[in-house]
């Protein structure tokens, strides 16, 4: 029983859930990168469970939601707690200083979405990626723990991505930890394997040159000449991270 619930959870979270990364480069290597996270299809599924459960028809309240979290505000806010902080702890704090957090959901439209946006100044700053993403997620669980719209779950798999960049290449390379000897996969391992093909994953990254080549196969160039989109098989993305290691080289 306790799988079943722990599998029906995972279901309703990931139910038609898109999720795209994005990067933006600049000339100089800063840029921004963006996670936008569309679980419209997720609202609509709800909708439908309510609506037949509804044995009386009566008039409907519909919820409206346009919510902006700027971390400089978080930072201000809580600046006393945060001394109290590891050094470790506040340099990751204060490098997440010019992020916000944007959050949609509108019943009537059945639209509901998240942004997390992280501007960087250089490609290194992309190597904490997850762990910044992981944080903005925390973060935002508390400022609104009784919405709906309470985070990202848990990044997938255990691993980190390292990033270069500069005129002549773009590289996104994927290590993965290995498990301690005694560890096994967990229950909610199991349930993300089995719901693998429940969402999609896709990842976008715009360059401010011409692109020559593209390591993966699956990968296209946009009519731009400076864009690749690579849409990423959910279970693929699962079970080997490294699916997602590219190479891109420019004129």
């Amino acid at each position: 029983m306790k799988k079943f619930i722990l599998f029906f959870v995972f279901a309703l979270l990931f139910a038609s859930c898109q999720i795209t990364e994005e990067f933006n480069f600049n000339n100089d290597g800063s840029g921004v990168y963006k996670m936008h996270v569309d679980m419209s299809g997720m609202l609509s599924m709800l909708d439908e469970m309510k609506e037949q459960n509804d044995s009386v028809e009566k008039p409907r309240k519909f919820e409206k939601h346009d919510t902006i979290i700027y971390f400089s505000i978080f930072l201000e806010e809580y600046k006393d707690s945060i001394k109290n902080l590891s050094k470790e702890e506040k340099e990751l704090l204060e490098s997440l200083r010019d992020a916000k957090i944007q959050m949609k959901m509108d019943e009537e439209k059945k639209e509901m979405w998240m942004d997390y946006v992280i501007p960087f100044q250089s490609v290194t700053d992309l190597n904490d990626i997850n762990r910044k993403i992981a944080k903005l997620n925390e973060i935002n669980k508390k400022k609104n723990a009784e919405n709906q719209q309470n985070g990202l779950p848990d990044k997938f798999g255990n691993y980190k991505d390292y990033y270069t960049f500069d005129r002549k290449k773009f590289t996104r390379r994927v290590e993965v930890k290995k498990m301690e000897e005694n560890q096994t996969k967990s229950d909610e391992e199991d349930s993300m394997e089995k719901l693998s093909q429940m969402f999609s994953y896709k990842v976008i990254y715009r360059f401010p040159y011409k692109i020559k080549s593209v390591s993966h196969k699956k990968a296209t160039i946009g009519q731009d000449g400076k864009s690749v989109y690579l849409d990423i098989p959910a279970d693929s993305l699962i079970k080997n991270p490294k699916y997602m290691e590219i190479e891109i080289e420019f004129h």
